[in-house]
């Protein structure tokens, strides 16, 4: 519920519920490096792939991919109609700026991201100062703002339609939507 607020409002076709099952949730903030196991299943079989490796590990690798396609696609659509007679030499560096890992570094931090990822396997032989010492890469960080994306795109392609046939995949990039609006533009 913490990142919920900073989403501006909701529009009626997406529920202010939970959207986000513990099991994404927990994939999108697990590096693979972590190591992992998933949590218990909560979700459709179709979910599988997004929440475990063929290891039946838990990490972001499925979901930062989702999210790093959201991503690309939310940057141009956004610096375009920024600049709509602005050409496309013009708005590639413009997205970019949006798509670079150190942008994306900087919002995951400021977000609070990292604090709630596992970016390395525990050790229950490893001292707290040595635990502390565990932080996520910068570009791990970037990943969990993609794998968030990911996620939130993933989750809410499985939403009912209230009223209104919405198709879900306008619901997903409506989800996602949000978060970058909130979460990732500059």
């Amino acid at each position: 519920d913490g990142l919920r607020g900073l989403l501006p409002a909701q529009p009626e076709w997406l529920p202010s519920d939970r959207i986000v099952g513990i099991d994404l949730l927990a994939a999108a903030l697990t590096a693979p490096s972590a190591n992992a196991e998933a949590p218990l299943p909560s979700r459709p079989e179709r979910c599988e792939r997004i929440c475990r490796d063929k290891n039946g590990c838990c990490n972001y690798d499925v979901a930062e991919w989702l999210g790093d396609a959201v991503l690309r696609f939310l940057s141009v659509a956004q610096v375009m109609y920024d600049d709509p007679k602005a050409s496309d030499r013009e708005l590639s560096p413009r997205a970019e700026l949006i798509l670079r890992n150190r942008s994306l570094h900087a919002k995951a931090t400021e977000i609070g991201l990292p604090a709630f990822a596992l970016c390395k396997p525990y050790e229950a032989s490893a001292t707290l100062p040595t635990l502390r010492k565990a932080l996520c890469s910068l570009k791990e960080q970037a990943d969990l703002v993609e794998a968030v994306l990911g996620v939130l795109a993933f989750a809410a392609l499985d939403l009912p339609s209230p009223g209104q046939h919405v198709p879900p995949l306008h619901t997903a990039i409506g989800a996602a939507f949000h978060f970058f609006v909130a979460a990732v533009l500059p």
